[in-house]
């Protein structure tokens, strides 16, 4: 007899439930991930005697409460992630409750995110004492303090711990000061957490992801020395996390990939340390009080996707970084105070996306060939003093905003190829020539317009053999016309 059947994406959306009544007494391992398996779920599936791995997620339209009053398998591990299996707790898993965990003395892997579970998570769920993992995120409880107690006394053994999206608001953050020194994963996401968060946490020796995102009403500061070194992951947006960034605990963090501190009250100059952590991919300082220079050390970060600065204090030239970071797909640091050019090795970065470097105090011309960086998607370099021609543009891009600067000469016939293009907006420049409104008919998908304060004449001369279904913003003041345009 086998004991490990193995089915992960095999399609069995004919599979009918009393199928799992026949299943080998001898079956140990029954992994069915992603198959299509859809209907009410068959409780004979857990009478098997020796089953100890279960695995039923990403099974989107399998549903059915989880009511087994009589389960009776020796389960380790239980997957029912990404179902549709609903019920509360305290009568369904906690059978779970219903028998007072006793019949799970073994389980270190419970699993039970984005299904449909609801009410309180049972206290009697710290029974549980060799869980190893416990994913109850994204679902419909609530989390209190009696039940968050024990999970921190009894999970002693405990690395990964997610509970994003349960409601922790009646908890004291205090509460997690306790947790194992095992724990490699806490994921606590939009958890409605009120009060300051422990410190401590920042020192577990083995801490590899802190996930706190969401959490407007959740105070905290970053530790200035001993930083947890394994750390990979760090994300503390949209919370209420303040204070500097201390240049010797930045830089024990030789593993960091990702830092999101989006939308926080973080102040102070920006480490120059950062530029250190040669693993960094994500780093997002938007939204802060950040004061001084953007550090040239970045230019270190060899790995680096995405960074963003945007609504800080900044002041200072935009340093060239950009030689070695040939992997950058988002450049954002809008509404600072930065001066200077743009540095000219921008145009290196073959990879980039979305330039976005609005209401600064940027001068001199745009480098040559920025248009047409063959991934560029959105640019935004408006609200500035740039000044010279515009270049001609790649077809990739969607968002062009040149408004409000010093640009001259004419609008390149390029920009008129541009089939994808949503927003189109350059006005208060000093643009000049004649457009007719046939040049715009191959932009079906323009929602914005606006080419207003130029020196521009419009021709209504030919008709425009096209439509703009999507336009609802058209800026044509101050524009030569003799008479209104029909669109």
């Amino acid at each position: 007899m086998f004991t490990q059947l193995l089915l992960d994406t095999v399609d069995m959306r004919a599979i009918v439930d009393t199928s799992f009544m026949n299943l080998p007494s001898s079956l140990i391992t029954l992994s069915l991930q992603y198959c299509g398996l859809q209907g009410n779920l068959s409780d004979g599936i857990f009478h098997l005697p020796n089953l100890k791995l279960l695995i039923l997620r990403e099974n989107f339209n399998l549903a059915g409460n989880f009511l087994i009053v009589n389960w009776s398998s020796p389960l380790e591990y239980l997957d029912v992630s990404y179902t549709s299996l609903s019920g509360n707790l305290p009568d369904s898993i906690s059978n779970l409750k219903l028998l007072s965990f006793n019949r799970f003395p073994n389980l270190t892997h419970l699993n039970l995110s984005t299904s449909s579970f609801v009410d309180q998570v049972p206290s009697e769920i710290s029974h549980l004492s060799k869980l190893v993992s416990l994913d109850l995120s994204y679902n419909y409880l609530i989390l209190e303090t009696p039940a968050l107690r024990g999970l921190v006394q009894n999970f002693t053994n405990l690395r990964e711990f997610i509970l994003d999206q349960v409601d922790m608001s009646q908890v004291s953050p205090r509460s997690l000061s306790n947790l194992s020194s095992s724990l490699t994963s806490l994921s606590l996401g939009a958890c409605f957490l009120v009060g300051r968060f422990p410190d401590n946490i920042f020192h577990q020796p083995n801490l590899q992801k802190l996930n706190l995102e969401f959490n407007p009403n959740l105070t905290g500061v970053f530790p200035r020395s001993n930083w947890s070194s394994p750390l990979s992951f760090v994300n503390v947006s949209f919370t209420n996390f303040q204070g500097e960034l201390s240049d010797h605990a930045i830089s024990s963090l030789k593993f960091l990939n990702t830092l999101d501190l989006y939308h926080c009250h973080f102040n102070g100059s920006i480490p120059a340390s950062l530029g250190n952590l040669s693993k960094l991919a994500y780093l997002d300082l938007a939204f802060n009080h950040f004061t001084g220079s953007i550090p040239s050390s970045l230019s270190n970060l060899k790995q680096l996707r995405h960074l963003s600065f945007t609504y800080n204090s900044l002041t200072g030239e935009i340093p060239d970084i950009f030689f070695n970071l040939t992997q950058l797909s988002l450049f954002e640091g809008s509404s600072n105070r930065l001066s200077g050019p743009i540095p000219i090795h921008v145009i290196r970065l073959k990879k980039l996306v979305t330039l976005s470097l609005g209401a600064n105090l940027l001068n001199g011309t745009i480098p040559s060939g920025l248009f047409t960086l063959p991934l560029l998607n959105s640019i935004d370099l408006s609200h500035n003093q740039l000044m010279g021609n515009i270049d001609k543009f790649h077809n990739s891009l969607r968002v062009i905003r040149l408004n409000n600067n010093g640009l001259n000469g004419s609008i390149p016939n390029s920009i008129f190829e541009l089939e994808n293009l949503t927003d189109l907006v350059l006005s208060s420049n000093k643009l000049s020539g004649v457009l007719g409104l046939y040049m715009f008919a191959k932009l079906k998908n323009l929602q914005i317009l606006n080419l207003s304060h130029n020196n521009l004449s419009l021709s209504t001369r030919f008709k425009v053999n096209s439509s703009f279904p999507n336009l609802y913003w058209l800026g044509l003041s101050h524009c030569n016309m003799r008479e209104l345009p029909y669109i």
